[in-house]
């Protein structure tokens, strides 16, 4: 997203609006206008940061539990997925393997010509070194899978680092959040729905209700809830 602010202005005026949308001409990609302002942005980041360091430095026991639960729940959808796309790469491999030893096997009985066998290859070699890259990459994925229990323990240690969190600042920000989706704006209900992912953990049910912020928004006349999920 994209931070407006006019020149001079108030920073509570200040407020994100979607890039792809703001961008749809150039990059040919459809979006909406959805659209927050930064302070309170702010406020729902830091309130439920405070909720997070509390469930932590309380509950330890059940943050880690749930931490390994969403984890594995996260790992697991996307682990199947990249195995799928494993199996699929490694298959397209062998083809292309049998592929070449035919065409190396016609090319050296004289079937076909040493133009022809360059021309016919070409393409192969192009898609099986892509291939290639692409089974090393999700090979490496899936091996360090099993080690993401030890980000729990990074996650924690960084929550101990500090007393408590009262403002966030560039550093604070950058150590504790992965990313931040901020979906449109539901008409009917006036409730924008935020998603915060923490790094290491990504999202943190602490079991309590979601964290919150009303306030008034002027273009539409009437009270936006937005909630951090």
């Amino acid at each position: 997203m994209y931070l407006q602010k006019g020149s001079g202005t108030l920073e509570r005026k200040h407020g994100y609006t979607c890039g792809n949308y703001r961008n749809r001409r150039r990059i040919g990609d459809v979006c909406t206008t959805h659209y927050i302002r930064k302070n309170i942005l702010k406020e729902i980041v830091l309130a439920d940061l405070q909720r997070v360091m509390t469930f932590v430095k309380d509950r330890e026991e059940d943050f880690i539990s749930s931490a390994v639960e969403y984890s594995n729940l996260t790992s697991k959808k996307a682990m199947a997925q990249q195995r799928k796309e494993l199996e699929k790469s490694e298959k397209r491999i062998n083809e292309l393997n049998m592929l070449f030893r035919k065409l190396y096997e016609d090319n050296a009985l004289g079937r076909i010509s040493d133009e022809q066998f360059i021309f016919m290859t070409a393409g192969y070699e192009e898609e099986k070194k892509t291939l290639t890259q692409k089974i090393k990459k999700l090979t490496s994925v899936i091996n360090t899978a099993a080690e993401r229990n030890s980000d729990i323990k990074k996650f924690i240690a960084l929550v101990h680092k500090y007393t408590r969190i009262n403002e966030l600042t560039y550093e604070n920000v950058h150590e504790f959040i992965d990313r931040i989706l901020i979906h449109e704006l539901d008409k009917e209900t006036n409730t924008r729905k935020i998603e915060i992912f923490y790094s290491f953990v990504g999202k943190v049910d602490s079991g309590e209700k979601p964290t919150e912020n009303v306030s008034y928004f002027r273009q539409i006349g009437a009270d936006i809830k937005s909630v951090a999920i």
